[in-house]
């Protein structure tokens, strides 16, 4: 059931107005708000479902553009937001949390950034883009801070490929050469842009300690629990917890325990 959207809740006009400024245009701030509240009303939201919800509205197209080719700037937005919660976060102990998380797009198998992954919830695979969060917790309030997307690293399968296409003996022409030039460079690049989930997350702390919202502490997901992480967290001098099977192999102090023997050390 399509149910029509008439105007812009109260609410949500309201949340976005600290935004104005950063959208130059009328048109595209009115998309924007129409968007926001095509994902808060609908079910199961998408630009396509929220034109045809949206009485007098915009058209498909209008609702892309606004999004994906508008003149304004994500890092604005996200900068102008975490200005408007600081004074959420300053009394109190403040928790900073590293998580992973998927945006399920099960349709979507040709969008930049999806794969297939196994959903331990839905104990299925799914098509998804993986992201690695951050948020800032008190005792009464969470507060999402930023995430990164994370990209899977085909270094071995594009390896392989080039050596299977490697130009043989013979004199190759300029044509040749080329191809495998730009596959050559496109490989070293692709290297180099390569990034872990731990790399992604680390980046994610770093941001968080150079902000006005620095936690006093983390709390961090099993999957992010690695040296790269904790490393990253202990030269701030910041306390953490991490969640963690109990088979987990730990190494402290030269020695090598799991989780189980490890909390037998513990006084």
């Amino acid at each position: 059931m399509i149910v029509p959207i008439v105007k812009i809740p109260k609410a949500i006009a309201d949340g976005l107005s600290i935004y104005r400024n950063l959208f130059p245009r009328s048109e595209t701030y009115r998309h924007i708000e129409e968007y926001c509240t095509g994902l808060v009303v609908l079910d199961k939201p998408s630009v396509k479902r929220m034109s045809q919800c949206l009485v007098n509205g915009p058209c498909q197209s209008s609702l892309n553009k606004a999004i994906t080719s508008s003149p304004w700037s994500e890092k604005a937005v996200n900068h102008k937001r975490l200005e408007s919660i600081v004074p959420f976060h300053q009394d109190g102990f403040t928790v900073g949390i590293v998580d992973t998380t998927f945006s399920h797009h099960p349709r979507g198998q040709n969008i930049y950034g999806v794969y297939k992954y196994w959903d331990y919830v839905e104990n299925q695979y799914t098509y998804a883009i993986q992201l690695v969060t951050s948020a800032i917790s008190t005792g009464d309030r969470l507060d999402a801070f930023n995430y990164r997307i994370y990209h899977r690293s085909f270094e071995a399968q594009e390896k392989r490929y080039l050596q299977h296409a490697a130009i043989l003996d013979s004199p190759p022409d300029k044509t040749a050469l080329g191809r495998r030039l730009a596959e050559l460079l496109c490989f070293e690049r692709n290297r180099r842009q390569a990034k872990t989930k731990s790399e992604l997350g680390a980046e994610l702390i770093d941001e968080m300690e150079q902000s006005p919202l620095a936690p006093n502490a983390y709390a961090v997901d099993s999957g992010l629990f690695t040296p790269t992480i904790i490393g990253c967290i202990e030269q701030y001098s910041k306390p953490w917890v991490a969640d963690s099977e109990k088979n987990r192999i730990l190494f402290y102090k030269g020695n090598r325990y799991n989780c189980q023997t490890f909390n037998a050390t513990l006084p």
